[in-house]
């Protein structure tokens, strides 16, 4: 789900920006607007309760779940590993390039 859709739900909803809007949050009695809801570069949906509720408590007023708020992967998608076994982030961890040159991941 991205943003837009996210926001065709909402009552209130006035635009703030590209890729932002606020609107009334349906997990409280909100008169006026209080969350905000943007869309990051990765597509990534954030949501902010100013009156106080969370993220989950906002998407489940929408009969939504957190991982809705977030881009689909492509099927085939893995984590890939780095040949000493570990994952690539974790392998960036331990072996960071400009502290070791001579480990490549």
């Amino acid at each position: 789900m991205n943003a837009l859709q996210l926001v065709e739900r909402l009552e209130g909803v006035r635009s703030t920006g590209p890729h932002r809007w606020i609107a009334k949050c349906p997990a409280h009695d909100d008169r006026s607007p209080s969350l905000a809801v943007k869309e990051a570069d990765d597509g990534t949906v954030l949501v902010k309760c100013f009156g106080g509720c969370g993220a989950t408590e906002v998407v489940s007023a929408l009969g939504l779940s957190l991982k809705d708020l977030f881009p689909e992967r492509p099927p085939d998608h893995r984590h890939k590993s780095s040949r000493h076994g570990l994952t690539l982030v974790t392998c960036w961890r331990a072996c960071p390039p400009r502290t070791n040159p001579r480990v490549r991941c």
